[in-house]
């Protein structure tokens, strides 16, 4: 596909795609392209937008919640970069670049 040959980055990728999208729509919509087809199902095209950005945002919403229940807790992880985070302070600590917390070595 011509598309893995260019380098892209997201945002040229999504506005390719949004292009590629409202060229033809646009050209329906003004009568550009005219077909018994399309001047059948016109409100539909008029609104296929609007329509697409609703799916579009059902589908992130639903993606977003899944991930977030399904994420799973890294007990471990959590301990280690406690530790490292520890570490941390206590080496700023000595080179002077964080004062001494009088609380203990709890995050400030």
């Amino acid at each position: 596909m011509l598309l893995s040959l260019i380098q892209m980055t997201k945002l040229t990728e999504w506005l390719f795609y949004l292009f590629l999208f409202l060229g033809p729509w646009t050209a329906i919509i003004t009568g550009t392209i005219k077909s018994p087809y399309i001047t059948e199902y016109q409100r539909f095209i008029l609104f296929s937008p609007v329509i697409l950005l609703f799916l579009f945002s059902i589908y992130s919403i639903t993606v977003v919640l899944y991930r977030t229940l399904t994420f799973n807790n890294c007990n471990e992880a959590a301990q280690q970069l406690q530790r490292h985070i520890t570490e941390a302070q206590a080496e700023l600590r000595i080179k002077g670049i964080l004062q001494r917390d009088p609380a203990g070595p709890e995050l400030m």
